[in-house]
């Protein structure tokens, strides 16, 4: 393997689909049989927080948080990505009775379906009011591709919580998927509806034409963040595809590539500007290479919707456009950016400049 990645293709796939309850087994939890029910198991000592009995993934009533093992271990440990593959991959994969315990767990139940809970969106809103001033007043992003997104109902306000609603579709324009995220910035919360296929992640469809690009985020409101840029410098920010991977997944992705071969000139990988998601950058880039022209872009803060709002503030406290302010934060001529310059020259070598938002 290039680049300093030590696994194998076999290796990483064993370690990315490792099991959950193993897993959570070897990072010393144990189970409450009577708070457990015939689909899930209840970790002791952990509000709410539960592992599938197949084995394929755990969730944390109280926060919302949810994912694969990989995310288990991060959650547990407090680590990064490479170093929760490194604790799998040595303290999990390589036990004897790790494969008879996974097939165990794969059987438990016969059809793996009937576990998971039917995919049901939830109800919307009679108006989308809170949702579209949270992204375009607390957030910054752009009314229009606020309203785009609004209108292909890939975005509303469900109606209990007045959260906003990502909703990640197949091909066909079947809804698979539906991240939600608060509209209260007092209340972090992020979460996913019940029986969400994560393989379907929210996106911004391009137009597919000749040279068009795939863009890769953590999350929508970045990739929302990236295409404001975009338009607030006269680019066309229609023509390329926008995809959120919902954390740090390949499962998007891939989907994605698989129903659109061939369409795209060049993937962009814009990850969060910290260390899970230059890690994830790197270990895409490892899995594309070869196969598609694959670059990294990234924010100068941590994340696109962070520089968005930077440069919104900037524009205000000066009295200038937002494109004045764009060219200025990204030139280096503020002190905002001056900081967050020295960021991604030493954590990604990357130099800065206006064409970080092509």
């Amino acid at each position: 393997m290039g680049r300093g990645y030590k696994y194998t293709a076999e290796q990483w796939k064993d370690i990315t689909n490792a099991d959950c309850v193993e897993v959570a087994r070897a990072l010393g939890y144990e189970f409450d049989e009577k708070r457990s029910d015939k689909n899930s198991l209840h970790i002791k000592e952990h509000s709410g927080l539960f592992v599938w009995r197949n084995g394929k993934g755990w969730y944390q009533h109280s926060t919302g948080a949810q994912g694969y093992a990989i995310d288990l271990v991060m959650f547990a440990k407090g680590c990064s990505y490479k170093q929760a593959m490194e604790y799998i991959f040595s303290n999990v994969l390589g036990r004897s009775d790790y494969e008879v315990n996974k097939q165990y767990h794969s059987s438990v139940h016969t059809n793996a379906q009937k576990e998971k809970p039917e995919f049901k969106l939830p109800e919307r809103a009679a108006n989308h009011k809170r949702v579209f001033a949270y992204l375009t007043q607390t957030r910054c992003i752009s009314k229009k591709i606020v309203a785009s997104a609004l209108e292909e109902r890939t975005l509303y306000q469900d109606d209990k919580y007045g959260n906003c609603c990502f909703v990640g579709c197949d091909k066909d324009g079947n809804s698979r998927y539906c991240s939600k995220r608060s509209t209260n910035s007092d209340i972090q919360f992020r979460g996913e509806a019940a029986g969400s296929d994560k393989a379907f992640g929210w996106k911004i469809q391009g137009s597919l034409e000749i040279g068009a690009k795939l863009y890769i985020f953590e999350a929508p409101i970045d990739a929302m963040s990236h295409a404001t840029l975009n338009e607030i410098t006269g680019r066309d920010w229609k023509k390329d595809t926008r995809l959120a991977m919902g954390g740090c997944s390949m499962l998007p992705i891939e989907q994605h590539l698989k129903d659109y071969p061939d369409k795209y000139s060049e993937i962009v990988i814009c990850t969060d500007n910290d260390e899970r998601g230059n890690e994830m950058a790197g270990i895409i880039k490892e899995k594309l290479i070869g196969r598609y022209k694959v670059t990294r872009r990234s924010s100068f803060a941590k994340d696109w919707n962070e520089d968005l709002t930077h440069i919104t503030g900037i524009a205000g406290r000066e009295n200038i456009s937002l494109k004045s302010a764009v060219s200025e934060y990204y030139n280096g001529e503020t002190a905002d950016s001056e900081i967050n310059r020295r960021v991604v020259v030493e954590e990604t070598g990357q130099e800065a400049g206006e064409e970080m938002v092509v």
